[in-house]
Formats: structure tokens, sequence, C-alpha cells
């Protein structure tokens, strides 16, 4: 266990979940907080960092740390004011045959 450097605004426990709807609920959350507001965010979910990293990277948040706890994963993420709209969207893809 690390000693956080940064004071949470919010504590989300998210254990229960598991990609993408741990993703989808990150999102939900993250949109309702204040620019400037730091997230905590506990996963006990294996694909967590792969999903969870490059979103926030994507969207404009900041990711300040994460690490693990255990067989938790913490994420701590500030919110940012004018950060991307990151729209969850469902792309239907066809696959034409020869």
């Amino acid at each position: 266990m690390t000693t956080e450097a940064y004071q949470p605004d919010i504590t989300l426990d998210f254990r229960s979940l598991r990609c993408p709807n741990l993703l989808i609920a990150v999102i939900q959350e993250i949109e309702q907080a204040q620019p400037g507001q730091i997230l905590r965010i506990e996963t006990a979910d294996l694909n967590a960092p792969s999903g969870i990293g490059p979103w926030t990277r994507q969207s404009g948040h900041i990711l300040l740390e994460m690490y693990e706890d255990g067989e938790d994963f913490i994420f701590l993420i500030q919110c940012e004011a004018g950060a991307v709209e990151y729209q969850l969207t469902r792309t239907d893809r066809r696959v034409n045959s020869i």
C-alpha cells in the first residue's frame, strides 16, 4: 500500500464492476464531478489499467496515480475543465464476405 500524495474529493468503490461496465461507471461519475476534483477509483478488475489509463489520456483528464493495493487497483483521476467529452458509442461493423 502506498501513501497517496493527493487528497481525493470523491471515493468510488467499483470493485464489483468489470470492463466495460467499469469504464462506463467511471465516465458517468467524472461527468458529475467539478473541474479540479480528484476521484479515487477502487477496482479489482485486472483489465482496468489497460482501460482507465488510456481513457484518461484520450479524454483530457489527468491520471495522477495508479497503483495496486493487495488485489485491488487504485486510480486517482483529476477532472479537468474543458476535457474532451468522451462519447460512448456503438459502431456497427459489417464484414463483407467474398
